[in-house]
């Protein structure tokens, strides 16, 4: 009986017997199996050696020994038929190694990035271990949530199945077309260890206004300048750069002439500009943040303010009348004319229509600045004047009903009352005067204005 010295469980199955054991040519050609083992066939090969036959016995590759322990010995018997009818057994004793055991199921999987707030994302799949070894029965025990590798979600192991929960907060700046793993490695009963993997795939996330621009105070002639901070708008996406338009509050009209936008390029954008008194009032200002996919936009006021402006005065500035020259025989001294002024702060380039009392008479003027004056000739104050005798009497012409704040000489005889904000509200003319220019004639003469 040959006993093989074999090395079970190779790759190849070839055991190899002893050199002792030679069978002559003759008497082996073609090995005939005349019973089977129970754990598996075996085949002979020959080589020829220079003292005789080395004999090779080849298992048929079944795994029908591998549940053989480490450490336990099994044997097989197989009786083989030469061509001369001989027979010969062959006896191979199996020693068992201990089997790697081995790891089925699903290890990968894949999330998107959504908001935060929204239901939970999650990934899942099952793995299962297994062992050859009738003595090994390994199992992967319940894991409770644990944060992966890298910090992006949690894994939980339950019954052989993971689930992997995505933490929204971890993977907001990832953007379309980015994205990480996230990682954990479970380990079974018998040591055996299974890395399960997570791919997060990021999504595009839109510009936010993150702190409203307030509005903003600009002054006319005065240069105006405003830059907004960096952290008025924000995206989540970290591979994303902002760029910024600015338009009228209806999202078509360009900007006023007298301001213009510069994008810093760095999150931050620059206005600029010097208003002028036509610029008086309120811009409403629409300014959008783009990343290249979508916008955000906020809206906000420039409320430009007035500076008073120096009017400027014309027209007929003076009357004269005659104490009894009274064309028309109405008993009346009259005089007219027409008062201009010119004003570059809106509104103020014309007169409060009205009549004017004065101590001897009375001016008429209309929101034109065309005025005319009438004094009763019979009054004793006129009728007693002598020749080079004068009469002086004060008029104020308003130009705004407002209540007067200052008031200023501007020029002898001449009187300009201002608002409370500086504006011209109202001329008072002190030194229209009666004079006498020859016996019984009286005239009044207008001051300039």
């Amino acid at each position: 009986m040959l006993v093989g010295l074999g090395y079970p469980k190779m790759s190849s199955h070839v055991l190899l017997l002893g050199l002792g054991d030679r069978l002559e040519s003759d008497s082996i050609r073609c090995p005939t199996i005349v019973s089977a083992g129970r754990l598996g066939l075996l085949s002979i090969f020959f080589e020829f050696v220079k003292e005789g036959r080395r004999i090779y016995l080849v298992g048929d590759g079944s795994n029908r020994y591998q549940f053989i322990y480490a450490g336990d010995l099994a044997t097989d018997t197989i009786t083989y038929m030469a061509t001369d009818g001989s027979t010969q057994q062959v006896t191979v004793s199996i020693t068992g190694t201990d089997d790697n055991s081995v790891i089925t199921g699903t290890a990968t999987g894949a999330v998107t990035e959504g908001n935060v707030g929204d239901a939970p994302v999650t990934a899942t799949g099952s793995i299962s271990i297994s062992d050859i070894d009738a003595d090994d029965s390994p199992t992967f025990n319940d894991v409770a949530g644990t944060v992966g590798d890298n910090g992006y979600g949690s894994f939980q192991l339950t019954g052989g199945t993971w689930t992997y929960t995505l933490d929204q907060s971890a993977v907001q700046y990832l953007d379309a077309g980015e994205s990480v793993t996230d990682t954990i490695t479970y380990t079974a009963t018998d040591g055996a260890t299974q890395v399960v993997t997570v791919t997060v795939n990021g999504s595009e996330d839109l510009p936010t206004l993150d702190n409203a621009i307030s509005n903003q105070s600009a002054t006319e002639d005065t240069a105006f300048s405003f830059t907004f901070a960096a952290v008025t708008f924000g995206d989540l996406d970290a591979s994303d750069n902002l760029s910024f338009t600015t338009t009228l509050s209806d999202g078509v009209t360009p900007l006023p002439g007298w301001l213009s936008f510069v994008d810093n390029g760095d999150g931050t954008g620059t206005f600029n500009g010097t208003p002028t008194n036509g610029d008086v009032g309120t811009v409403s200002i629409r300014l959008v943040a783009s990343d290249g996919v979508g916008s955000v936009n906020d809206t906000f006021d420039i409320v430009v303010g007035n500076t008073n402006d120096a009017p400027v005065f014309g027209g007929t500035e003076t009357g004269a009348v005659t104490e009894d020259v009274d064309p028309d025989v109405d008993t009346l001294l009259e005089t007219s004319g027409t008062l201009t002024i010119v004003d570059p702060d809106a509104g103020e380039s014309s007169f409060q229509a009205g009549t004017v009392s004065g101590t001897y008479g009375s001016l008429t003027i209309d929101t034109a600045g065309n005025w005319a004056y009438s004094a009763d000739n019979t009054q004793a104050a006129i009728q007693q004047l002598d020749v080079s005798e004068t009469l002086t009497d004060t008029l104020t012409v308003t130009f705004r009903e407002v209540p007067v704040a200052e008031s200023d000489e501007d020029k002898p005889g001449v009187i300009l009352d201002y608002d409370a904000e500086g504006h011209l509200v109202s001329v008072e003319v002190l030194d229209a005067s009666l004079r006498v220019e020859e016996p019984r004639s009286v005239s009044v003469a207008g001051a300039e204005t």
